[in-house]
């Protein structure tokens, strides 16, 4: 009997390389081929894709939410850490937006 690989790691390499991907080139310019080609996996068949998202819809629906997650605990972490000041409370703010929104 085969025994079976933890889907986690494989997954989120899909995950990162479609984020990539999606923000170079938007949704339009990426193929799957594109993404099994960003994680190295130039021999599999879109298949492979599949099996972990059911299309290219939902892997991009996965990559927006935690984007968003990201973005929201980054915030709520400038908004919760100890600072001396509001002006340095608005300048965590600022840099959170910089950083995963600009």
């Amino acid at each position: 009997m085969r025994t079976r690989k933890n889907p986690g790691p494989r997954q989120e390499a899909f995950l990162k390389a479609a984020t990539a991907l999606f923000l170079e080139k938007g949704f339009d310019g990426v193929s799957v081929r594109d993404i099994l080609d960003t994680v190295d996996d130039k021999s599999s068949s879109p298949s492979v894709l599949y099996y972990y998202f059911p299309s290219k819809e939902d892997l991009y629906r996965s990559c927006l939410e935690r984007a968003i997650r990201d973005y929201i605990t980054s915030l709520e972490e400038a908004l919760t850490t100890e600072v001396r000041s509001e002006e340095e409370r608005v300048i965590l703010l600022i840099s959170c937006i910089d950083r995963d929104i600009l």
